[in-house]
This record gives C-alpha cells, sequence and structure tokens, in this order.
C-alpha cells in the first residue's frame, strides 16, 4: 500500500468533531444564578463573644485578617494574595487596630 492510500484511510475515520449545539440542552430551563452577597467582608468586623485574646500577634483577629485576605483573588491568576506572597505581614496592637504590609503586582 502506498503511503496516500493510508493517509486517505487514517483521514476518513476520523470521529465527528464537537459542537457547542450537541453541548446545549434546549429542553431544560435555565439554571437560577446562585445568590452572591455584595460585601464578601460582611460580618467579619462583628463582635464575638469568649475570652479569647483580640489583640496581638496569634491571636483570633489576627487569624480572621489572614482568613480574609485568603479570601481575595488576584485577577489576573486564580491564587490569593496571602498564598501568592504579596502579604509581607500582618500585626495587630493592643488596641485590635490591625497593619497589613503588602506589595502590589503593578508599578
Amino acid at each position: 500500500m502506498d503511503s496516500s492510500a493510508e493517509q486517505s484511510d487514517t483521514t476518513m475515520n476520523k470521529p465527528p468533531r464537537a459542537r457547542v449545539e450537541d453541548a446545549i440542552d434546549h429542553d431544560s430551563a435555565p439554571a437560577a444564578a446562585a445568590p452572591r452577597s455584595r460585601d464578601y467582608l460582611e460580618g467579619f468586623l462583628a463582635a464575638k463573644t469568649g475570652d479569647a485574646p483580640v489583640g496581638g500577634d496569634g491571636s483570633d483577629l489576627q487569624a480572621d485578617v489572614i482568613a480574609a485576605l485568603r479570601e481575595i483573588y488576584d485577577p489576573e491568576i486564580p491564587v490569593n494574595i496571602y498564598d501568592l506572597g504579596l502579604i509581607y505581614g500582618v500585626e495587630v496592637d493592643d488596641e485590635c487596630d490591625a497593619t497589613v504590609t503588602m506589595t502590589l503586582t503593578t508599578p
């Protein structure tokens, strides 16, 4: 068998290409959009009950600030700004004031 016959056999056996129209189920109703909170930090600074320390390094407030920073994602890549390394430090003083030292991704 020559190479042109082999080539035509392989091109004829290709499966049909997928089409977007084939993937859409026109008979079903569109899914309802999930409700989304406008303020993703809502309740972040709400008063907490308990005897846990709220100020100083290693406090619950510092952990809460870090948790909030981990929910903020870089707009260009799907990595949060804390794990990306843009946050250099989170300090909480005795008056519960948080200071976040960070860098920006663009000048």
